[in-house]
């Protein structure tokens, strides 16, 4: 999957204090960086196998389409899929 956001601690105090240029690519990148460090986590965790499914079917779209994938990770949806899952999986390990 792609790589995970690290914002310099320049782009935090500048978005923390809310002076600066508004840079709406950061809060996206770092929306998407959240949904791929759950799903990483959830395919760490196994989960069942509509997980297992759901992770399979986005490695798929990832390789074939990787707009589409970006476009599926900025889904919340998405994200919150990912977020009950690892909560689900960690439930129950």
């Amino acid at each position: 999957m792609s790589r995970f956001l690290a914002p310099t601690p320049a782009d935090l105090e500048s978005l923390g204090r809310g002076d600066g240029p508004v840079r709406p690519e950061l809060l996206r990148e770092g929306a998407r960086s959240r949904t791929l460090l759950l799903l990483r986590a959830l395919k760490d965790l196994g989960g069942d196998d509509g997980t297992a499914a759901g992770l399979a079917l986005l490695a798929d779209v990832q390789r074939h389409s990787p707009a589409a994938f970006a476009a599926a990770l900025d889904l919340p949806a998405t994200g919150a899929w990912a977020a009950y899952c690892v909560r689900a999986a960690s439930a129950a390990g």
